[in-house]
């Protein structure tokens, strides 16, 4: 009769005697459930929460079946080594169909899971598995400053940074120079996109480099990998080269401003008021008091 049952199925039963004369009454009514003694099937649809390559050391496994009698209430995972007998692989309760399985080994990683039900039955033969890509390792920029071109304030070029990147685990996604006015803020409305991901050459447009106006110019260089690790130079300054003349100008505008008269020192000054001090904040190709001072 016992063939007859479902596993881990609650019946309820009563019990009747009889004999020549005829039926007893019946007896009162009890339960009880049968043993669950299959284990859960392979995982169905068994996913990971990273797509791709993922820079998170944390991912997320979840699956959409099976269902079994007693429910499942504990998954089992490796990593890279299919469970056996020896190494089953760690267990985790699971809440929702889904657990949560660390990593630490750089690159491509194959993770087994299998299930246990409420009976505790398991069976290391039903492992699913998926790929998962893993990098934590920010890419590494080459770029020497110092081969920067000066920026000519009176002929204006298109300035030319190179630099390369590099990041082994899951390879370059993209480089991107940034610039920007001294002391003003970062925006990437002011960036170009180097050629290919790992570099070589983007300029600062002579567009943002105008003539006669001393303004100084930041720069700096962004690389990004295929797994979202992001790394950058530190801020870079341009080199301001200056003519022969040196003359003064509004920052904004560009137009000479006049400079105002100084009277002479009178006879009863200390001779210590005889000077003023001043400093130009730029490197000269000419530092000549007279080239600074005299107006051609």
């Amino acid at each position: 009769m016992d063939s007859l049952l479902n596993e881990a199925t609650s019946y309820t039963y009563r019990v009747r005697a009889y004999n020549v004369v005829g039926y007893s009454g019946y007896s009162s009514e009890a339960s009880a459930t049968t043993l669950d003694e299959t284990a859960p099937t392979v995982p169905t649809d068994l996913a990971s929460s990273a797509t791709g390559w993922t820079r998170l050391n944390i991912v997320t496994m979840s699956w959409s079946g099976p269902t079994d009698p007693s429910g499942i209430v504990r998954a089992w995972y490796s990593i890279n080594t299919p469970p056996s007998i020896g190494t089953p692989g760690t267990a985790v309760n699971t809440a929702g169909g889904g657990v949560s399985v660390p990593l630490s080994n750089l690159g491509t990683n194959t993770i087994y899971l299998y299930l246990e039900d409420g009976a505790g039955n398991k069976n290391l033969a039903s492992a699913a598995s998926v790929t998962v890509r893993y990098d934590n390792i920010v890419p590494v920029i080459a770029h020497d400053s110092n081969a920067v071109a000066a920026f000519n304030t009176g002929s204006p070029q298109a300035v030319a940074i190179v630099a390369t990147a590099t990041d082994v685990p899951s390879g370059m996604k993209s480089m991107l120079l940034q610039f920007r006015r001294s002391g003003t803020s970062w925006s990437f409305g002011q960036s170009f996109a180097y050629p290919t991901p790992t570099g070589i050459s983007a300029n600062v447009p002579q567009a943002f480099l105008d003539a006669n106006k001393n303004l100084g110019v930041d720069y700096r260089v962004v690389a990004e990998d295929s797994a979202g690790n992001v790394t950058m130079t530190p801020t870079h300054s341009i080199h301001i080269q200056v003519g022969e003349v040196v003359q003064r100008r509004d920052p904004q505008t560009g137009s000479p401003v006049t400079q105002p008269s100084v009277a002479p020192l009178p006879a009863s000054a200390p001779k210590t008021f005889a000077y003023r001090m001043f400093s130009v904040p730029l490197d000269l190709q000419n530092k000549t008091p007279q080239n600074v001072f005299e107006t051609q």
